[in-house]
């Protein structure tokens, strides 16, 4: 089953009578007007999140008023991110042999809108199991948690009538060698915050440089591995994008309260969120700051937490209603 299948059969557990007309019109305006985002590489997306994401632009989940960019040096970013590279240093992932996995745990939060009045936050809990090697293949579950109220409104019917589903379960067929950008552990990326910058530079992209750096050094916090050292540089060479400035206060999808560094593209704020105390980085969350076709100023576009990151000997055996997919 290759990932259009996959998205038709998950396109056929979606009610016939949701209508996200307008909500896939919205979303559509909205990826022609900027870079597409990725949050996390997900292998595989079930039906409620699929609607949540063509609904995402148009809710008005408003985050707190002193959570907007606070106008600093550059020495105070990169004060954060010089301390979030020592902290890397000291606590190390424990290096994986080729044949092992790099297990992720994440959760997700976008906001649904189904009927175009009524909104909440959708939820869900994604574990990755990515072959180190690229020899085996990859697993990833999802599970669709309980959804939540936007904050300061009721929870709507709608949202209260969504079904439970069962966790869902892709084995992808292993990946080989990819590029080093693109592989789960990053040991083959330089120690050296300018060669990172250098490399990711010349990956390609959207946008200007300072977009294709951004964009690619999220990527990397959410959903890959490093040793210290290359960990290290890739907090470092963020300090060095242009455009970076400091988070006063942010949030990730599972609640915990942090400092970020930020990057505004378009009318979309992303942020990159650290703990205040040991500087672990916590995930990342997206923000309207100007109200236009993406929401009002203010609305949470997604946002992610990264639970755990570890090394694993094997994925669990799937179930036998796991999807088959390419790589």
């Amino acid at each position: 089953m290759n990932e259009l299948q996959q998205v038709e059969r998950l396109r056929a557990e979606v009610p016939d009578d949701l209508d996200l007309t307008a909500a896939r019109a919205r979303f559509r305006d909205g990826m022609e007007k900027r870079p597409p985002r990725r949050l996390v590489r997900p292998l595989l997306m079930s039906a409620a999140t699929a609607a949540a994401a063509a609904g995402a632009l148009a809710v008005a989940l408003l985050v707190a008023p002193d959570s907007g960019p606070k106008t600093a040096p550059v020495a105070n970013v990169s004060l954060l991110l010089n301390r979030a590279a020592d902290a890397a240093l000291k606590d190390p992932l424990p290096t994986p042999r080729p044949d092992q996995y790099i297990y992720i745990e994440l959760q997700e939060t976008q906001p649904a809108d189904a009927t175009g009045s009524e909104g909440w936050l959708g939820r869900q809990h994604t574990q990755l199991w990515q072959s180190v090697n690229g020899a085996r293949p990859n697993y990833a579950r999802h599970l669709q948690l309980s959804p939540l109220p936007i904050p300061g409104r009721p929870l709507p019917p709608a949202a209260k009538r969504q079904p439970s589903i069962a966790p869902e379960e892709l084995l992808a067929e292993p990946c080989g060698i990819r590029p080093p950008l693109d592989r789960p552990y990053l040991d083959a990326l330089p120690a050296d915050p300018g060669a990172l910058l250098r490399l990711m530079d010349g990956a390609g992209g959207d946008g200007d440089r300072g977009d294709r750096l951004w964009e690619s050094a999220s990527n990397l916090l959410v959903s890959s591995a490093a040793p210290p050292p290359v960990q290290a540089a890739l907090y470092r060479a963020i300090a060095r994008i242009p455009g970076v400035r400091l988070v006063d206060r942010s949030e990730d999808a599972a609640g915990r309260e942090g400092i970020a560094v930020a990057r505004v593209n378009g009318a979309i704020r992303t942020e990159l969120i650290f703990d205040r105390t040991s500087y672990a980085f916590l995930g990342e969350r997206g923000v309207v700051v100007s109200t236009g076709d993406d929401g009002p100023a203010g609305a949470l576009v997604s946002s992610s937490a990264v639970l755990r990151v570890s090394v694993a000997d094997a994925p669990p055996k799937p179930g036998p209603n796991a999807a088959h997919g390419d790589c």
